[in-house]
């Protein structure tokens, strides 16, 4: 939450604080589960001074806000939801995040958080291959011949971190530097800056990240150490599958057919059809194609069935 979810800016830590009070705050929640080594406070580059919140990973099928309250609301201010996310004000007005996930996906998503803004800059890398990474691992997001405003489908990937960073070309270390952490995204084969700057993202994307320091490190980094003028290189939906797993081209064959056979039987069963047989409009139109839509057989001769069910009353 970036230490704002109260409204004001949340007291900032130095390293020393910021341990110390990340210790205190597992050793909380492991004592209203009864369960130790509940949390992992999310890691971020080894020489980073200061700190605006603590973020702590937990897995949701252990782990009940409901006991953690009764057991030490005294100790806090006030708590926020937000999603998935638990923000906690506490006496001094740090701010702590705890973020409940699914074991299943648990380590990728603390990979996915760790070392700052490093997931969202993979996720960049990703999206150049018609990708996405997210906290749920890499994942393809089927579209409908390349329409991006059509999405007909998912393909989960993989959820393997270093899988992941071998396939985008990115090394899996440990950092003591946000400027490490640019130099390994741009390191990548698939790097390319027009993937960053802010004046090439959506809306969302620009207010999102224009407000995020670590991202405008990234933008200053790359403003002077990548003078290159070639243009970006749009990889194809097969340049993408040959690089993947064979069972990714079977899922991506799979949707897009049946999403094919979807549209074609639209063209022969439709309100535009049923309505010039019937004469029927509107919310009557509705009423009957939802009554006859699971009679009639679309390989068939629709106007005959169509007919038949208009002009045969209903029992």
């Amino acid at each position: 939450m970036g230490g704002k979810a109260f409204g004001f800016e949340a007291k900032r830590m130095d390293k020393s604080e910021y341990e110390d009070t990340l210790a205190l705050n597992l050793a909380r929640i492991d004592s209203s589960q009864h369960y130790n080594g509940m949390g992992k406070g999310v890691v971020s580059y080894s020489t980073k001074e200061t700190f605006g919140d603590i973020d702590i990973l937990v897995p949701s099928e252990h782990f009940s806000f409901d006991k953690f309250w009764d057991k030490h609301k005294f100790r806090y201010r006030d708590f926020k939801r937000n999603g998935g996310v638990i923000s906690l004000l506490d006496k001094q007005d740090r701010q702590i995040d705890i973020i409940t996930t699914p074991l299943s996906i648990y380590w990728i998503h603390f990979n996915y958080l760790a070392y700052n803004d490093m997931g969202n800059f993979i996720g960049r890398i990703a999206k150049s291959l018609n990708l996405k990474y997210g906290h749920d691992g890499l994942t393809m997001i089927v579209r409908y011949k390349g329409d991006s405003t059509r999405k007909i489908g998912v393909i989960p990937i993989s959820t393997d971190v270093q899988y992941i960073y071998d396939l985008l070309d990115i090394p899996y270390r440990c950092y003591d530097t946000m400027e490490q952490i640019y130099k390994d995204i741009m390191s990548s084969k698939y790097y390319h800056k027009d993937s960053f700057l802010l004046e090439k993202q959506s809306h969302h994307a620009r207010v999102r990240d224009r407000k995020r320091k670590s991202y405008q490190g990234m933008l200053e980094y790359i403003k002077a150490n990548d003078t290159s003028t070639n243009p970006r290189r749009s990889y194809s939906i097969e340049e993408t599958l040959s690089l993947l797993p064979s069972f990714v081209t079977g899922e991506y064959v799979k949707i897009t057919s049946e999403y094919d056979k979807k549209i074609y039987e639209k063209t022969l069963f439709n309100g535009n059809i049923v309505s010039d047989i019937t004469g029927l409009k509107g919310k009557e139109l509705g009423s009957f194609m939802a009554g006859i839509k699971d009679k009639i057989d679309i390989y068939g001769d629709v106007e005959a069935q169509v007919k038949f069910f208009y002009t045969t009353p209903s029992k």
